[in-house]
Formats: structure tokens, sequence, C-alpha cells
């Protein structure tokens, strides 16, 4: 498992896609950081430690990025049928896969979180001390959503045949069913069955979960973080039962 791991991220450490993404990153939260407007009398460490929440909704594409990265559209160019002709068994193609793509995010986001963090260490004080331990509690609160993401991307890689039909409904389940439960739950009436259960959909939804309100401290923070942690380990459990289990299934020709 451990040589197929290694193989994986070699594969995948070569792609420009994956230093090029973590430039924009880098740079985009420099100048976001950098040039951001600080309201009169309020900390600018902390302030800036807020734009993170901000941000945060970003690692949901990117894990998109990251399963692409290791799956490198493996149907289309027929090597996965390779792999398994050299024994492997599907679980552990599985099961591989999935571990590498969350190497690589979290490398990406210890290169690029790290790279934020650094605004602070040319600073010291008390308030550039609290703004790190403000951003570890927002970074505790997605890291599973950014978890969770990666596990369903994966398993799309593995469902659909291409790679674009993946990205695809990634985006459309991301981005597009959260507004449809609200919209739907705003036409019934409140407090009734049908609403429940639409406003309860889009509450677990990623996008959604991945929302948070700004200059929160850490005991504010505790409730979304365990319920991030829920719905994003929820998602990745149940991405990769159903991914595997139709993976199985797969005739590969």
């Amino acid at each position: 498992m451990l040589n197929y791991m290694r193989a994986e991220l070699w594969k995948a450490l070569r792609r420009r896609g994956f230093y090029l993404m973590l430039g924009v990153l880098v740079l985009g939260e420099w100048l976001l950081a950098l040039t951001a407007w600080v309201p009169a009398g309020r900390s600018i460490a902390l302030h800036q430690a807020d734009l993170l929440v901000d941000l945060l909704p970003v690692g949901l594409f990117c894990a998109l990025l990251m399963a692409d990265l290791v799956f490198q559209d493996q149907y289309r160019h027929g090597t996965l049928k390779n792999e398994l002709s050299f024994g492997m068994s599907r679980g552990r193609i599985y099961l591989g896969k999935t571990l590498s793509a969350l190497l690589m995010g979290l490398l990406a986001a210890g290169i690029v979180l790290g790279c934020f963090c650094g605004l602070f260490l040319a600073r010291s004080g008390a308030e550039w001390t609290a703004a790190l331990v403000r951003i570890a509690g927002y970074l505790s609160c997605a890291l599973p959503l950014w978890t969770g993401g990666l596990g369903l991307a994966v398993a799309l890689n593995f469902i659909c045949r291409r790679g674009t039909t993946a990205a695809s409904v990634y985006l459309l389940l991301l981005v597009l069913l959260p507004p449809l439960f609200g919209i739907g739950a705003d036409n019934m009436l409140a407090g009734s069955v049908g609403f429940r259960i639409l406003n309860g959909l889009r509450q677990v939804m990623l996008a959604e979960a991945s929302g948070l309100p700004e200059a929160l401290a850490w005991p504010a923070l505790i409730p979304y973080m365990l319920r991030n942690w829920l719905i994003g380990m929820g998602w990745f459990w149940g991405s990769a039962a159903v991914g595997l289990a139709l993976f199985q299934r797969q005739d590969i020709a």
C-alpha cells in the first residue's frame, strides 16, 4: 500500500496544476490580507484572521482538483485496467487513491495556510497571538468539510467514466443543491414536514456548512466545529462506501 501511495503521489506532484493552484492561492490570500480595508478601531491582526472565513469555501473547490490530480482520468487513458491486471484489488486501489489525495490536500493546505500565517509572524504582541488562535479555530471547522468534499470528489471520479462528468456532478452538488433546497423550503409552510426535511438537507450540504460568522472566539466556535465534523465525516465515509460499492461493480475493459 505504501509503495502504491508513493507512486500515486509522485505522479501527482509532477503535474503543473498543483503548483499553479498553490501560486494562485498564496498570491490571492496575501493580496486580500494586505489590501483589505480595516474599519476604524478594529485590530488589524484579528481583522486579517477573520478574512480567512471568506476563503474557507475555496478549499471545497481545491478538493476537486486534488482528486483529479491523483485519479488523472484513468478510465479514459485505460491505466486503471493495467493496475487491476497486476493483481491489485479494487479496494486497495480505492483506498490508496483516497489516502494519496488526502495527503496531497493536507500538503497544499499546510503550504497555503502557512504562508497566510506568515503574515502574522512578522509581528508580535497579544493581538497577533489571538489572531493565530482564531485561525486555528476556523481551520478546525473547515478541515472536516474539506475532507468530506475530497471523499465525494474521489468517489465521483471512480463512479463516472469521464473526469469532466465527475467535476460537473461535484459542482452541481456543491453549488446548485443548497439554493434549490432553500427555495423549496421557502415555498413551504414553516414547521411543516417538507419544510423541515428540505431545510435539514440544505444545512448538511458542504457549501452551506462552510459558512461561518466572523469574529468568533474558541468557545463560540465549538458548536460549529462539532457540527462540521459530523457533516464532513458523514460525507467522507458515505461517499467512500457508495463509491467503493459502485466501483466494485464497474466493468473495466
